[in-house]
């Protein structure tokens, strides 16, 4: 039986007073594999603006803190910060309900102190009604849950987990030179279909890197395909990295390109696409093998 006097066993997030770290606390929730299902806003109104802290309850019911960060009542880093946080819980569907707490529970919150008795008491207290969400919300911010998305204010994100083994160098140094790990991906690719392909000395390979994916991946007589695909799909494909060549590496590789950082993250999920691609193709059956197929007597 739990004692209402121990500390409860919650996951706390974001630093007291700081809106940004309590809203990067938030976002980094969002982006886990965990599902937020509900967040209970804790608002205190004992100052002359309302403090708010945030508890994120997950699919399986596990309740995670985000400490009072943010604020309302005024213009100001802290209410355009509660906005934000409103807006991406929304737009991720997750079910909003707010209820007064005072200010002693407050401050055991910011302390990562709740206790058992406290997380009863929460949980027992019925919302406010009506419900006022969306006075903390600014025009601009609804607008983009609706039309546009909210992420497309912040710097965009690598998604680590997906990044092919051999890229991933490039990735954990991206942003500091993100024009050379482009271009050094590019050419990494090439290289490694050269060799797969044995056209590292081919003179059918004078034309780079779009004749070196053609031989490998286009024709009648391709030297790599995609097992259990049609025709048309593997063209597809083939498509893909000759494609990628006339619309981004020859160019990166003869000037400078001025791209914004979600353009530069796009194209290196690309490049990380093809490598996957690569990765997934095997050498085509030879002649001789296809010829090879024993004969029933």
């Amino acid at each position: 039986m739990l004692n209402t006097n121990d500390l409860a066993g919650i996951e706390y997030h974001g630093v007291a007073g700081s809106t940004q770290d309590c809203l990067a606390a938030l976002q980094r929730l969002l982006l886990s594999p965990a599902y937020l299902e509900r967040a209970l806003i804790l608002t205190s109104r004992h100052r002359q603006q309302p403090h708010h802290g945030l508890l994120l309850l997950t699919e399986v019911g596990d309740p995670i803190a985000i400490k009072s960060g943010f604020t309302s009542g005024y213009g100001g880093e802290g209410p355009t910060g509660f906005s934000c946080a409103l807006a991406l819980l929304s737009l991720h569907g997750v079910e909003l309900e707010e209820i007064d707490i005072d200010h002693a529970l407050l401050e055991r919150l910011d302390a990562s102190a709740f206790t058992n008795a406290d997380m009863e008491a929460i949980m027992e207290t019925s919302p406010l009604r009506p419900r006022e969400l969306w006075d903390y919300v600014y025009p601009e911010h609804y607008s983009m849950i609706e039309r546009k998305n909210i992420w497309r204010r912040w710097d965009p994100i690598i998604p680590m987990q997906i990044i092919d083994d051999r890229l991933l160098d490039l990735a954990v140094a991206f942003w500091t030179d993100s024009d050379s790990a482009l271009l050094k991906a590019h050419r990494r690719l090439e290289t490694i279909v050269r060799e797969r392909i044995g056209a590292n000395g081919d003179m059918d390979a004078k034309g780079g890197a779009s004749r070196i994916y053609a031989l490998a991946f286009q024709g009648d007589a391709p030297k790599l395909i995609w097992e259990g695909l049609g025709a048309a799909e593997r063209q597809g494909r083939a498509s893909l990295f000759i494609g990628a060549v006339g619309a981004h590496r020859n160019a990166r590789a003869h000037r400078e390109i001025e791209a914004s950082a979600g353009d530069l993250l796009s194209e290196f999920l690309l490049i990380n696409h093809l490598y996957q691609l690569e990765r997934n193709a095997v050498e085509a059956p030879s002649s001789a093998d296809k010829n090879d197929t024993p004969i029933d007597p």
